[in-house]
């Protein structure tokens, strides 16, 4: 008569069957990240609907790659040969110091370009950038890209509708720190970081409040007591490291320059932080 202690020793193994389980996991992964790159092309090449006979093609030339929160996805080292997108999750871009860390100078949510320029010039990225949560990438050979441009001209038109939103948004950047007061730069930064969509959102902040702050062009102390306002009038709902968007018009209205009440209504200059 066997023991229960030997009658599980001589059960079949499960290690078979956690790696069984654990194959469909990475397998049900890899349809959800297939999905997601067809929802981010649809997203980035947009501007009407992507037909098979482009979409097919581009995905066929996609190559897929997970990382995780940490991991360096774009180097100021390497000569671009391949066009990044940044499928899901969030990158911080910026100049990595000597000690490894990256002073992130702004930062990128899926899906979205990661660097559309760099390989058509074929010089290194002007930025470094590191994943702040696991994410899904795709790198496509620009020789392979160019190739299909040939073929599908409608490609080429919506990468040059591309290329001028980003110099366009690039310009918009460079004239909210000029012109914008501290209010008004961190309900524009909020309401991108959010995107369109529902009027309640969530925002995961993987950046240090003194990298955001530097992002703005601000202080970190600044940067507590604009939050600290926004939550008090309404507009936010701040719980440690999330932030929820309760007022997106109330929001859409600040970053427009409208003035806050209170000490923190004056507008701080973009250089101020350097000063101190």
């Amino acid at each position: 008569m066997q023991t229960s202690t030997e009658t599980l020793a001589t059960m079949p193994a499960r290690k078979p069957q956690r790696g069984r389980d654990n194959v469909l996991q990475r397998e049900s992964a890899l349809v959800s990240a297939k999905h997601d790159v067809r929802d981010a092309w649809q997203t980035l090449l947009g501007r009407g609907p992507l037909l098979p006979e482009l979409l097919e093609p581009l995905l066929l030339i996609s190559n897929v790659r997970q990382v995780v929160a940490g991991q360096q996805v774009l180097s100021r080292n390497d000569v671009a040969r391949s066009l990044l997108l940044l499928v899901r999750g969030d990158v911080g871009l910026g100049l990595m110091t000597p000690k490894a860390l990256l002073r992130i100078e702004r930062s990128l949510r899926g899906p979205a370009w990661l660097d559309l320029s760099s390989a058509w010039l074929e010089c290194r990225p002007t930025v470094d950038g590191v994943a702040l949560s696991d994410a899904v990438l795709v790198s496509v050979s620009r020789s392979a890209y160019q190739a299909l441009m040939a073929r599908r001209p409608e490609l080429a038109r919506r990468t040059v509708v591309c290329l001028a939103e980003q110099l366009h948004a690039a310009t918009g950047v460079t004239q909210d720190l000029m012109h914008k007061d501290a209010q008004a730069r961190l309900a524009t930064w909020l309401l991108r970081r959010c995107g369109v969509g529902a009027s309640v959102q969530r925002i995961a902040l993987h950046e240090r409040k003194r990298d955001i702050a530097s992002q703005l062009a601000v202080t970190p102390e600044t940067l507590s007591r604009l939050l600290k306002q926004f939550s008090d009038d309404g507009l936010l709902e701040v719980r440690g490291y999330s932030i929820g968007i309760l007022d997106a018009s109330g929001l859409q209205s600040r970053a427009g320059g409208e003035a806050l009440g209170g000490s923190i209504a004056k507008a701080e200059p973009a250089g101020a932080e350097l000063s101190r």
